[in-house]
């Protein structure tokens, strides 16, 4: 190997070790949502639907009947906001 080769093996190599040195870590948080049942005949499940702006929520989860639900691989020291929907037999779905 050349010189030259290992000055930039060497400058790659450096950089990447300060690059994970400096990057801090980003651990995955998970919460519990849980709400009150909903108590209409036709009920057929509920979505957790979350995002990190109020109002905005890209993420959905079909939870099915359950009332409550370990919502994970959230982004540590982030601020997430959720709202519940019901959905009837139908298909239709309810206010947040």
């Amino acid at each position: 190997m050349q010189n030259r080769e290992r000055l930039t093996l060497t400058t790659i190599g450096a950089l990447a070790l300060f690059v994970l040195l400096v990057t801090p870590p980003a651990y995955a948080a998970s919460v519990s949502v849980g709400w009150n049942a909903n108590s209409e005949p036709d009920l057929a499940g509920y979505r957790v639907h979350y995002g990190t702006a109020s109002g905005s929520y890209t993420y959905h989860i079909n939870v099915g009947n359950k009332t409550s639900q370990l919502v994970g691989n959230l982004i540590a020291d982030t601020t997430y906001y959720f709202t519940v929907t019901a959905y009837d037999t139908a298909g239709n779905q309810s206010i947040p």
